[in-house]
């Protein structure tokens, strides 16, 4: 989904999209000190007409975290202070993504995306929460309908005497023990 030449270039592709707004804090929760390699990639990827001045809406813990990535001794001079509270950026619109022959994705595929593209590990979603979101709803009940309508054949095929489950046939294709 984000492929880059390497580690950095990637992280400045993910970046790019799911903004500094949240990435900063998670860095700051993990410990993590970014590189002046990182920050020259997300520089790139994060130019300065596309960041947001938010400066007025941050928190204190985006601030803090703001402040200690940032450092001018360690970022490139090429890359705009994309870590400095002036510049926080929050996630790019998925839609911006789509052109006009693009079908438009349901609002639960986008709400999917936005639940399982996230910085925090603690926040975003696993797969099993993702495979019980309402996007596979339509899938859940296919598979159930399915399941429901192999069951009634075989319970026919047995009343019949043609084998299924327990009639003797040599093959039931629900047990995979043979």
């Amino acid at each position: 989904f984000f492929r880059g030449k390497d580690n950095e270039d990637q992280l400045g592709r993910i970046v790019s999209v799911l903004g500094t707004r949240d990435f900063l804090p998670y860095c700051r929760k993990c410990g993590v000190r970014l590189s002046s390699k990182a920050r020259a990639a997300i520089g790139r990827y994060c130019s300065r007409g596309s960041l947001a001045s938010a400066s007025s809406s941050l928190s204190s813990e985006e601030e803090e975290a703001s402040s200690s990535l940032s450092s001018s001794s360690s970022a490139s001079s090429s890359s705009p202070s994309l870590l400095n509270n002036g510049n926080m950026k929050g996630r790019t619109p998925w839609m911006s993504f789509l052109d006009a022959s693009t079908p438009v994705p349901s609002s639960e595929a986008l709400d999917l995306l936005d639940k399982l593209l996230v910085y925090d590990h603690e926040q975003r979603w696993t797969a099993r929460e993702a495979l019980g979101h309402a996007f596979f709803d339509d899938v859940r009940e296919r598979v159930l309908r399915e399941v429901q309508e192999r069951i009634a054949w075989e319970e026919q095929e047995d009343g019949n005497g043609h084998g299924g489950r327990d009639g003797g046939g040599g093959q039931y294709y629900g047990d995979y023990s043979r």
